[in-house]
């Protein structure tokens, strides 16, 4: 039986609701003829005890750490420039506490603009850039886990989001839990359609 040494540092996130610790004492190596003071008159003589025995326990503790809201699908992600990408294309790069996307430098600048620019063309933006990326981290979550992204910021609001909204990465409908994760933007795309053609209506009948 053995436990891990040193210090353990918890990316933000990975502790959530009741956490339950539990002191204890345990040996890293044989300790031989141990006799310590204070026992109890039963246990008499002295022991040899190998590395990995528990030898004090204290009383379970319970503390409650709350769930900050989680924030949008969005956020996990940067927009970086880069001279090596083709015009039109991107590459992801997700071994970093954000997922990097890399674009050239006009594609890049194309893309700011839009994001910026009014709600309608930031809804595009998602729907042409952050569907397929969504798509790409699931597919990568279905062949290896979570496992090989847990030292990363960004896993624990995304994992947090799939747990919450019901999505099983043994288990995916691609194209559909991309939807959910980044709230249906389609729709959003839709609505913003139908709304534009009300307003262009009602300014032709206001000109008549």
């Amino acid at each position: 039986m053995s436990f891990p040494s040193g210090l353990h540092e918890f990316a933000p996130g990975a502790l959530l609701g009741y956490v339950y610790i539990r002191p204890m004492v345990w040996t890293v190596s044989k300790v031989s003829s141990y006799k310590p003071t204070g026992l109890h008159p039963e246990y008499v003589g002295s022991f040899d005890i190998g590395p990995g025995a528990i030898l004090a326990l204290d009383y379970e503790q319970v503390i409650e750490v709350s769930r900050p809201p989680l924030p949008s699908v969005e956020s996990i992600f940067e927009i970086k420039s880069s001279e090596e990408i083709t015009d039109g294309k991107f590459q992801i790069d997700s071994a970093s506490d954000r997922v990097i996307v890399r674009m050239s430098p006009k594609t890049y600048d194309l893309v700011q603009r839009l994001r910026h620019f009014d709600e309608a063309t930031r809804v595009v933006i998602k729907n042409s850039l952050y569907v397929p990326m969504v798509m790409q981290l699931l597919v990568d979550f279905s062949e290896t886990g979570f496992e090989p992204f847990e030292k990363y910021r960004w896993l624990h609001p995304f994992r947090s989001r799939c747990e919450q909204l019901g999505i099983d990465i043994k288990k995916l409908d691609l194209l559909s839990d991309a939807q959910t994760l980044l709230e249906q933007p389609f729709a959003n795309l839709t609505l913003l359609a139908e709304t534009g053609e009300e307003e262009s209506s009602e300014a032709q009948n206001a000109t008549t």
